[in-house]
């Protein structure tokens, strides 16, 4: 089941539905989602999925949870795996989240998720190609920028490890060229 097998069949089941104010929500959601799917990532659509499964009318709830499951297996079919595994410490610390787990310290450039054992490097490797991209703070780039930017989610070697520190990306996900802050965390020597 596809995305937009996804949407149909959701509308499909609330079109069936009173028009509360719940319902005229989520068909919100799901005109925003349709719009801005190629922009939505899968952890979005999880935290989407989440939203609408807590606004359903209780008798729509397991079909619902169903359809969900569904739609999930054929995502993680075709590669997409949450950010918690894909990205890696150096990334997060972008983000500002810190990592005091003395294993994931001494690797900061290969995925959580391959360092847990919850993920191969194979399908790390894929789902980091498939997602591209995650958000920083700007400032590890910037002097002058408080707001986030889109970052490149580079490659993993046959080790797990990526090949090189995340790069700024234009707005249709080109790299820029990077500079680096004195305080952008686990930054190779260069």
């Amino acid at each position: 089941m596809r995305v937009n097998n996804f949407v149909r069949s959701l509308e499909v089941m609330l079109v069936t539905q009173p028009r509360t104010d719940d319902i005229n929500a989520l068909f919100g959601f799901l005109e925003d989602y349709k719009k801005n799917k190629e922009k939505i990532g899968y952890d979005d659509f999880l935290d989407f999925s989440q939203k609408v499964g807590l606004k359903l009318p209780e008798m729509l709830k397991k079909p619902y949870q169903r359809l969900i499951g569904r739609l999930n297996d054929d995502l993680k079919g075709i590669g997409y795996r949450e950010s918690h595994l894909i990205l890696t410490a150096q990334e997060y610390a972008t983000k500002g989240t810190n990592f005091i787990e003395p294993f994931i310290l001494a690797k900061p450039h290969v995925p959580i998720g391959i360092l847990r054992k919850q993920i191969s490097i194979e399908d790390a490797r894929k789902a980091r190609a498939i997602k591209r991209k995650t958000q920083a703070f700007g400032f590890y780039f910037f002097e002058d920028r408080l707001n986030s930017v889109p970052i490149s989610l580079e490659q993993i070697d046959e080790r797990g490890i990526t090949i090189r520190d995340p790069r700024v990306l234009s707005e249709n996900y080109a790299p820029v060229e990077t500079t680096y802050q004195d305080d952008f965390k686990f930054r190779r020597d260069v």
